[in-house]
């Protein structure tokens, strides 16, 4: 049978050939697309998951989006706040209890996202912040190295910067050594600033080299809380009495005021004070005030984000399926989002994987469209042997026989140029590996994930693309067999 059908394969090469290599052409394109893709995913996994998101994470349910890095809203999302949990005890409960019994969590982190431009020793860079708890984050994140420095004491405020950053400005600064140096943090939403100064307590660096995470500092949560104006703890509202507001409201007009010729400015007594001695009995005055400071406090339960990291073999899509029901079934009045760790992240993250259901979505057209055209070439090929096919028939050969027959000169063309278009995609990516060509354009290389272009060849891809092409064979059988299998042995041979 086999012979048989490379003979008839033979006899209808010239129309089998335009077939052979449009199959052949499309799955070489694929699958070396395909193979990039998956080489930035796995890329972007290995970096975002093991370093800044684990593998999935809870958040409050908002009418904006966020992400860890803040709101993916247009022109105003750097204007706006992240929610915070409604009832981040009872989730930490729940989820404390998946830890032990259903064993679906390893651990969690709870995070708050914050962004300022912070400045220390005269130089300036703007930063995405992770307000976290650093015992927690250095056994959630082992793989981040603490290169100067140590982590912030419980209860004590610090930053921690990265190693490339630190350089820059040790290096601009003059100095041998900034730890412990004071680092001002200024943010701005809308019409208002807040600004907070902490200690350098350390440097850091990640495994990886990255663009969006060396955009990251690391900060006490109380701070990033601060940051984001979390500082609602006090029961009541604290109003300053009117002599300390009236105080207040001349000391702020004399500080403004046009300067007298010995750069002092004169207040309401007629003595004359100083810029600083003004600001310093402004500071003096709230300081002292015990409601105020205590209004000021930040609130100690206000999270953003938790991040997950699952137990065991559970896998990324099932644990958020389990997590996100687990929630729905102990916290019904409140809704999170759950969501994997390209969501979490969002960005050229959730771009590459888009491209990836895009490619997948264009290898279905692809197989409507090769099988369509092989559909076609094996009907004709088909039905001029009609005579042969009948008289076989006529010889005592069942419908099994004919269709084993065509079903051989299917897989032989089809899956064959397949096979082929396969090898010689493997064939290019090694090439593409072995050159490692460097985009020039920068977003191009924030696409790729890294200066350079490679691929990834996996198990998975070979069976979804082998798999694809038995597809297209079936599709393409389904006609040919229909058509001849339907004819009579008698009007065949007539």
């Amino acid at each position: 049978m086999f012979i048989l059908a490379f003979r008839n394969i033979q006899r209808n090469m010239k129309r089998m050939r335009p077939m052979i290599i449009i199959m052949g052409l499309s799955f070489f394109l694929l699958f070396g697309v395909n193979s990039i893709l998956a080489f930035i995913d796995a890329s972007f996994s290995s970096a975002y998951v093991d370093n800044v998101s684990g593998q999935a994470s809870i958040s409050p349910e908002s009418e904006n989006s966020f992400t860890l890095f803040g709101s993916e809203a247009l022109l105003v999302g750097e204007y706006l706040i992240p929610p915070v949990f409604d009832d981040y005890e009872r989730l930490n409960d729940a989820l404390n209890e998946t830890t032990g019994e259903e064993e679906l969590l390893s651990s969690t982190l709870p995070v708050v996202s914050s962004a300022a431009q912070l400045k220390t020793a005269g130089q300036s860079s703007a930063r995405s912040l992770f307000g976290v708890d650093f015992d927690s984050y250095a056994s959630f994140f082992p793989h981040v190295q603490l290169v100067h420095g140590s982590y912030p004491h419980p209860g004590t405020s610090g930053i921690l910067i990265q190693k490339n950053l630190y350089d820059q400005f040790v290096e601009r600064s003059g100095k041998d050594s900034l730890i412990g140096e004071p680092v001002t943090l200024t943010v701005a939403y809308e019409s208002s600033f807040t600004i907070r100064e902490v200690p350098l307590a350390g440097v850091y660096e990640y495994p990886v080299d990255d663009d969006l995470l060396n955009r990251v500092a690391l900060v006490d949560a109380d701070t990033a809380r601060g940051l984001n104006g979390y500082v609602y703890g006090a029961s009541e509202t604290s109003v300053l009495e009117d002599s300390q507001q009236g105080l207040i409201d001349s000391s702020v007009d004399d500080l403004f005021a046009s300067p007298q010729p010995d750069s002092a400015v004169t207040d309401e007594t007629g003595s004359t004070a100083s810029a600083d001695g003004i600001l310093s009995e402004i500071d003096s005055l709230f300081s002292n005030n015990e409601s105020i400071a205590e209004s000021a406090r930040p609130v100690s339960n206000a999270w953003n984000f938790v991040l997950l990291r699952f137990a065991g073999r559970v896998s990324e899509t099932r644990g958020v399926q389990r997590i996100d029901s687990l929630l729905a079934q102990k916290m019904p009045e409140i809704e999170h989002d759950v969501r994997d760790w390209r969501r979490s992240i969002g960005g050229n993250v959730l771009i590459v994987w888009f491209l990836r259901i895009l490619i997948n979505i264009g290898i279905i057209f692809v197989i409507v469209g090769a099988s369509s055209v092989s559909m076609n070439a094996i009907v004709l090929s088909v039905l001029e042997r009609k005579n042969e096919i009948g008289t076989m028939r006529a010889m005592g050969a069942p419908k099994s026989k004919v269709a084993t027959l065509i079903s051989y000169e299917v897989g032989i063309v089809i899956l064959g140029s397949a096979l082929l278009g396969i090898v010689l995609s493997v064939a290019g990516v090694g090439i593409v590996n072995s050159l490692q060509p460097r985009p020039d354009n920068y977003y191009l290389q924030l696409l790729f994930g890294g200066s350079s272009i490679r691929g990834q060849i996996t198990s998975e891809l070979l069976v979804f693309h082998i798999g694809a092409a038995l597809l297209v064979s079936v599709i393409s059988l389904i006609y040919p067999l229909k058509k001849i299998l339907g004819l009579s042995p008698v009007r065949a041979m007539q």
